[in-house]
């Protein structure tokens, strides 16, 4: 009922900047102004209500204080009876006068009890009429600012309308808004996306050309190295063949030799030697049959190396075709996936490169 209208419109202002900011102060106030409407019906209502309980206590005690009066005067009634019926015949002219002294002070204070009640009654009357005067007022003034307030509260009320519709039109603005910046954010969140993953193939081709260019040199390397064991291929298989035509002349040197010393031999183990002949020549002989046995041991020690050359050329090829296959399927990928400028640029220094 006391609430002071700059606090409430404080306060009003602060509801209103917390839901809108875009809402000025002449629109805030319309609200306001409504419930200072509510407030003056509810304070007129109070008073009412509080009038009428007035009038009622009045009346309650305007009709107790009645009643007061009649219970007083109708004991005084029976007092006078009792005691003219206790008396009894009144021979004595000083009992009578004393009876009519008593009675007439009885009579006075009866009066005066009722002078006093009258003017109670008259001060609760004329409370009454005000208070009936002031109802009636306040029924009159009712009945007169009805229309208005009704005229005010509708527009108030199509005021009320307005700003909802605004702010349903804001909301629905604000709700688009929000949507365009979402579907901006996603966009640049997918551009960003992509040009990191663009970012990310590239220094992995990049890579994969280093990585070709490590390979190639390796290549060239291994490819060296596989000349130069061909080539000691080759001259360790001229040097077999160069043995092989030596042991095949040791051999028809041995039969010759077999073909010259027919007896049989004096020891076993000892070789067929001519006695005719000097010592000379078997010393010899014995020299040239540790040649022939030193180049048996030559030509295995050979053929083991050849065969070791040959294993370190078949691991060479097998490398070297891991090697290629593992180009060969880079190349492939390379050729499925799209290229862009840069891919195609590098692309062409690699082939130019091979």
């Amino acid at each position: 009922m006391n609430r002071r209208p700059r606090n409430k419109l404080n306060k009003a202002k602060r509801t209103v900047k917390r839901t809108d900011e875009s809402v000025t102060t002449e629109e805030a106030l319309i609200g306001y102004k409504l419930e200072i409407m509510r407030d003056e019906l509810f304070r007129l209502n109070e008073k009412k209500k509080q009038f009428n309980q007035v009038l009622l206590s009045k009346m309650q005690r305007l009709s107790t204080m009645r009643n007061e009066g009649v219970r007083y005067l109708t004991g005084l009634v029976h007092q006078v009876k009792d005691a003219l019926a206790e008396e009894g015949s009144m021979s004595d002219s000083s009992k009578v006068l004393d009876y009519m002294k008593e009675t007439w002070s009885l009579r006075t204070a009866a009066e005066q009890r009722l002078k006093e009640l009258e003017v109670r009654i008259l001060s609760v009357q004329r409370d009454t009429e005000s208070t009936k005067s002031e109802i009636e007022k306040w029924q009159k003034f009712e009945i007169l600012t009805k229309p208005i307030n009704e005229e005010r509260i509708k527009v108030l009320h199509q005021e009320k309308q307005q700003i909802e519709a605004r702010f349903c039109s804001i909301a629905a603005h604000m709700q688009s808004h929000h949507s365009k910046m979402a579907e901006e954010i996603n966009h640049r969140t997918r551009a960003a996306v992509n040009e990191a993953t663009e970012m990310a193939a590239k220094r992995a081709l990049e890579d994969v050309y280093a990585g070709c260019c490590e390979d190639k040199i390796r290549l060239s390397c291994l490819k060296g190295e596989h000349d130069e064991l061909r080539r000691r291929m080759d001259w360790l298989a001229s040097e077999i063949d160069r043995l092989h035509r030596e042991n095949s002349r040791m051999q028809e040197r041995l039969l010759q030799t077999n073909l010259a010393h027919r007896s049989p031999p004096n020891v076993v183990g000892e070789l067929p030697r001519d006695d005719n002949r000097p010592l000379k020549s078997d010393s010899m002989f014995d020299l040239k049959l540790e040649d022939y046995f030193s180049n048996l041991d030559l030509n295995d020690a050979l053929k083991s190396v050849l065969l070791g050359a040959e294993d370190v050329e078949r691991a060479t090829l097998q490398e070297s075709r891991e090697s290629f296959s593992e180009i060969a399927s880079i190349n492939r990928q390379k050729a499925d996936s799209p290229l862009d400028d840069s891919d195609r640029i590098m692309h062409a220094h690699f082939n130019c490169n091979e």
